[in-house]
């Protein structure tokens, strides 16, 4: 006789390990001062509107591309160059970016000058 539970079991191992994201500020450079800005990386979880949004690196932007259980949005961040623009840029990113992620203009727009120098 066939065990249902087992059979489950069996089916269910064979996927692959589910990932989870890790929290990462960007590690920005003295080169990323000369570009003027840097590019940063968001993830949510996609089951759960009120899941906390978290920032993440390039490598794993890269690593979770494809993965259906984040939500995720990157632009480009001012951290150099005329206060007002900069202000300005940076605001305009996160309201755009909110459409897709909504919530991170909440969570940044207080700070719209982080990393600037």
């Amino acid at each position: 006789m066939i065990n249902p539970v087992v059979e489950l079991y069996k089916t269910l191992s064979g996927y692959p390990k589910l990932k989870f994201a890790d929290d990462k500020l960007p590690d920005v450079k003295e080169k990323d001062y000369k570009n003027g800005f840097i590019t940063r990386y968001f993830f949510r979880q996609v089951n759960n509107p009120s899941s906390k949004i978290i920032e993440v690196d390039k490598k794993q932007w890269t690593s979770f591309q494809s993965d259906p259980f984040y939500i995720k949005v990157k632009f480009d961040w001012l951290i150099s160059g005329d206060r007002d623009y900069v202000y300005n840029s940076n605001l305009k990113s996160i309201t755009f970016a909110d459409k897709t992620l909504p919530g991170i203009k909440k969570l940044l727009e207080n700070n719209l000058f982080q990393f600037y120098k």
